[in-house]
């Protein structure tokens, strides 16, 4: 009976976190199909971060061109999915879409091991149900989250376990099997995540030497142990404090993969890259807000968790002192929430025991069996369902549409094989995977000068400067102001030289000799204007990320941000403007408009009137009448090139650019010229 009960446990366990996710398809993804697919039956992706597993996958897979876009590390979720592929020709798309809550399992089995140790087959059963269905674990285990979220708790808290496990039994066999499997999670955890792949011996290190302090042990592990902990301390200051540039090069290397993750989540780092995460909101602490309705269902079910945690920890402190390492990835969701994945557990596990230490309290004694029997378990399921109602009822909603792969096409069947793409951050991973060209930028190569470089044509209101600054550093690399920057050494005075040059508003040998660079026009104009096959992609998205990327690309240079102007966009019945006047009203605010643009979007989209209000210093808005949509923005960004080209006359681009393809309110591609 007991095997029957836990092979029933289990099941349920797969079922319930299998079906909460599916129950989507047959709901949410089916009534709003154009939502989730395009081209009929092919699914999008729920993260923009997936489509570089992708990239490498299709590349990878027979027929792809491997060599063209081959990352220095081949990650599995890529192996994986191109195998998957090979094996059974199904769309890569496919498998990545429903590939999340079927690796999401391997999670099962977690509770499974530390349940069973903490409690018995009922805490595993009870920890199983609330963690596969917590809103949070929900959101980064669904169809089409195609990124390693799916598997990194599982690598983490199943590390520690069989680390505890061969620290604490004593027949050998058995230690060295524990030993061998731990050996072998750790090969797969560093193959799976390569900017924590340093992390995986000291996962599996660190409990058995901890062990030392709860579990007899004979004098050569002893030693074996303190030498552990002693090394490990040593390694965890030396990188807290940095002290790791001082060691030989072979060395500190092993440090730099979770340095510029470590700074950009605790915010330490003194470059601009503090100011691009503090945009990303999965990098932003969480409120408690978040947690209560992420994580648990509700507050109250967050304030019952504590408890039984405490309960928890009080019964098993030895258990819990050997799980430092997921509870420390589960502290560090102070500083960013995507780390809240790894609190879901410690939720599971602390709400799972409130139900056990209630289900022992001597009042319920005094009830008939029966009732108690049932009211234990009426109680549990309630837990789980306002636990796991969120998740049942909110569908995760993918990054890009149909209409942006339409785009992303469209730029692979117009450009060359060598040609650019010029885009910001998120979307460099999705336009590759699509129109299978390069891209100016992605979401893996960010730095400060990068973001100053792919920003700043967007902000300035001359067409020309714009379309040659990209066409200069399409051709001669991101790095290219460097070597001109070695003949002011002076990085300020060399980006003005550049604005000033590829502006064409001073002829160029005037310039030349003001600036004291000589006479050498002819080397000067080929390297400033060189030949270059470029396409610009906007999209709508853009608009409401303004304040991060308008704010890089309006400084004087890398480091020297500008301007971090105010967007928001407003659907029907979210505003209402008075034309007259020029004062807009949303929000129960009341606001006056410096000027105000009218939008049409039949026959084409276009202005079709303009007007400015005089003594109003308010900012300005385009009022799309067709759909009653309101589009309210800064005098800064009113006449930045990015506007004219996705919001004001996509048709009639100014000089330099050519349009190729644009959807109304979703995004447009023009060929730079």
């Amino acid at each position: 009976m007991p095997k029957v009960f836990l092979a029933a446990c289990i099941a349920v366990a797969v079922l319930f976190s299998l079906g909460i996710r599916f129950v989507h398809l047959e709901r949410d993804f089916k009534e709003n199909r154009q939502l989730y697919f395009f081209e009929n039956d092919v699914p999008l992706m729920t993260t923009l971060d997936a489509y570089f597993y992708l990239k490498i996958a299709k590349n990878f897979s027979p027929g792809g061109n491997y060599s063209r876009f081959r990352p220095t590390l081949l990650p599995l979720l890529s192996v994986m999915t191109a195998s998957i592929q090979n094996a059974t020709g199904m769309r890569l798309e496919k498998i990545a879409f429903y590939i999340p809550p079927l690796l999401a399992c391997f999670m099962i089995l977690v509770y499974f091991w530390w349940g069973r140790e903490l409690g018995g087959t009922t805490l595993f059963a009870l920890a199983a149900l609330i963690g596969m269905t917590s809103y949070y674990w929900y959101t980064r285990t669904c169809l089409g989250r195609f990124d390693t979220d799916s598997l990194l708790p599982f690598f983490v808290y199943g590390i520690s376990f069989l680390s505890y496990k061969f620290a604490v039994i004593q027949a050998w066999i058995r230690r060295l099997l524990y030993l061998a499997a731990g050996l072998a999670l750790c090969y797969a955890f560093q193959w799976w995540w390569h900017p924590g792949r340093s992390l995986a011996l000291p996962l599996l290190l660190t409990p058995y030497a901890v062990s030392i302090f709860f579990w007899p042990c004979g004098k050569v592990e002893k030693y074996l142990k303190t030498t552990m902990l002693v090394g490990g301390l040593f390694v965890a200051v030396s990188f807290l404090f940095e002290f790791h540039r001082y060691f030989p090069p072979r060395i500190a290397a092993l440090y730099k993969p979770l340095m510029p993750l470590w700074k950009l989540l605790t915010e330490t780092s003194q470059n601009d890259l503090i100011e691009a995460g503090s945009s990303i909101s999965e990098l932003a602490p969480p409120t408690l807000e978040l947690v209560a309705g992420g994580v648990a269902g509700h507050f109250v079910l967050l304030c019952l968790s504590a408890f039984g945690f405490f309960v928890l920890a009080k019964r098993h402190y030895r258990f819990l002192a050997v799980m430092i390492f997921p509870l420390g990835f589960a502290l560090g969701s102070i500083f960013a929430r995507r780390l809240l994945i790894f609190l879901v557990p410690f939720y599971a596990f602390g709400l799972a025991y409130f139900l056990v230490w209630f289900s022992e309290r001597k009042f319920l004694d005094n009830l008939p069996p029966t009732i108690r029997q049932w009211g234990i378990i009426g109680l549990a399921v309630f837990i789980i369902a306002v636990n796991s109602a969120k998740a049942a009822t909110v569908a995760i909603t993918p990054k890009a549409t149909s209409y942006q792969v339409s785009l992303a096409k469209s730029a692979g069947d117009n450009a060359k094989p060598n040609a650019m793409l010029w885009n910001w951050w998120d979307q460099g991973y999705f336009l590759a995977f699509y129109a299978e060209r390069r891209t100016i930028m992605d979401g893996g190569n960010q730095r400060p000068d990068l973001m100053f470089i792919a920003a700043l044509p967007l902000t300035v209101n001359d067409p020309v400067l714009a379309a040659n600054w990209i066409k200069f550093f399409a051709a001669r690399g991101t790095n290219a102001y460097r070597s001109i920057n070695r003949h002011f050494h002076n990085l300020p005075k060399t980006i003005e030289f550049l604005k000033k040059a590829l502006s064409e508003k001073e002829p160029l040998d005037s310039l030349l000799e003001r600036c004291k660079l000589g006479q050498d026009e002819r080397y000067w104009r080929n390297y400033l204007f060189p030949k270059a096959e470029v396409y610009l992609y906007l999209n709508h998205e853009l608009f409401e990320k303004a304040p991060w990327w308008f704010y890089f690309g309006s400084g004087e240079g890398p480091s020297r941000p500008g301007t971090r102007p105010k967007a928001s966009f407003f659907g029907p019945g979210q505003f209402a403007i008075d034309a007259r006047t020029g004062d807009i009203a949303f929000e129960d605010r009341l606001m006056s408009l410096s000027a105000l643009y009218l939008s049409k979007l039949q026959p084409i989209p276009r202005v079709v009137a303009h007007r400015t209000f005089e003594g109003q210093k308010g900012p300005a808005a385009l009022w799309v009448r067709d759909l009653d949509m309101s589009y309210l923005f800064d005098n800064a960004m009113e006449d930045s090139l990015f506007m004219k080209l996705l919001l004001f006359d996509p048709y009639s681009p100014p000089k330099g650019f050519e349009l190729v393809k644009y959807v109304p309110l979703q995004g447009g591609l023009w060929r730079v010229r």
